[in-house]
């Protein structure tokens, strides 16, 4: 086995990284950086590492995300078993920094939904109910995402139950920590993925919240229950269009087989405002668990809040059209003659009584 200097240069499958890790295969790779299998040559234990790419040291917004991404992680990993561990965090000797994170075994949701386009609503709930899990942990620490998609949700075996599906939340690559200021020189470019991404995390000089994580969250569900992304395929600037100022194809007119109460939900979730939409990832999945068990109970906890908060022109999906015959019913009880009629009934009626009334 050959053993290589603590740098960057030249990894390959095969060769020792940082004289301890036996690199196996690229299991990711992006703009930033790349990710290895690996396994401690001693422990045996197998991990992943991500280093920064070295063409990009010079890029300090680079740097930083990298380094952010390795405290959050590295603090939230021991919060929610759903989101990824960070074992350790160091920089080769030639600068370039780099994560060692447990190994994961499994596939991205993304991957899923290439084999089976449509996931039923159970199933969808319980990947949502553990994403929210691990979402609500990081928004109590003032800390967003921003980068919630389906290559991100990581799908494993469940540790105590292998036939189960256990949620792993991964890249924590573009988070804001809102107790920290700055990122100054990121302003003006495009965080995130467009189709998943909030219309406040489009528009320039608008402050988000941990509610951009909700409407990601909700695109999520969508793409899993329909088989479509919410704001369809097209150019960057197609899709920031869509998002800012159209509204998704009903749910239930994609899947019949969704309760009519779905299209309700995915109306909060999918809200331009973030006022409008649910608050805490608690709220959202216990709509969604009670949307499974009992539709019409979640159709009352949806309403009041629809009416009082959102006006027509605000909701995500329009309402069922009328059935033709509700039109017919509708035209009839309006009729000038149904009343005509009804006036002379009640008129007979009374002459006819006056008749008959004993003398």
């Amino acid at each position: 086995m050959k053993p290589i200097p603590a740098s960057s240069a030249g990894l390959a499958a095969g060769l020792l990284f940082d004289n301890r890790y036996r690199l196996e295969e690229i299991i990711g790779y992006g703009g930033m950086g790349q990710v290895w299998s690996a396994t401690h040559v001693s422990t045996g234990q197998n991990v992943a590492i991500k280093v920064l790419h070295e063409n990009i040291l010079q890029d300090e917004d680079a740097r930083v995300r990298f380094d952010r991404e390795a405290r959050v992680m590295e603090s939230l990993g021991d919060m929610s078993r759903h989101i990824t561990r960070v074992l350790e965090y160091g920089v080769l000797s030639d600068g370039v920094p780099y994560l060692i994170m447990e190994r994961l075994k499994g596939e991205g949701l993304d991957l899923l939904l290439k084999r089976q386009k449509v996931l039923p609503l159970p199933q969808i709930a319980d990947i949502a109910r553990q994403l929210c899990k691990a979402l609500a942990v990081t928004h109590a620490e003032g800390i967003i995402h921003r980068d919630i998609k389906p290559p991100n949700v990581f799908l494993c075996p469940d540790p105590d139950n292998p036939e189960k599906i256990f949620v792993k939340l991964l890249d924590f690559g573009v988070v804001k920590v809102l107790a920290e200021t700055g990122e100054s020189t990121l302003q003006g470019k495009l965080i995130g993925t467009p189709n998943y991404m909030s219309p406040e995390q489009l528009t320039p000089k608008v402050a988000i919240d941990h509610r951009a994580d909700i409407f990601a969250v909700g695109a999520i569900i969508y793409r899993c229950a329909t088989g479509r992304v919410a704001f369809g395929k097209g150019t960057p600037q197609e899709m920031v269009h869509r998002v800012l100022h159209e509204t998704p194809t009903p749910a239930t007119s994609i899947n019949p087989a969704l309760p009519p109460e779905f299209d309700l939900f995915l109306s909060r979730c999918l809200a331009k405002r973030p006022e409008d939409r649910f608050q805490s990832m608690r709220e959202l999945i216990d709509i969604l668990d009670l949307l499974v068990e009992d539709p019409a109970a979640a159709r009352v906890s949806l309403l009041p809040r629809s009416h009082d908060r959102l006006s027509g022109s605000q909701l995500a999906f329009p309402t069922p059209s009328p059935t033709p015959k509700s039109q017919a019913l509708t035209s009839w009880i309006s009729s000038p003659l149904l009343w005509v009629l009804l006036a002379l009934f009640l008129l007979g009626s009374t002459v006819l009584v006056f008749i008959l009334r004993p003398r």
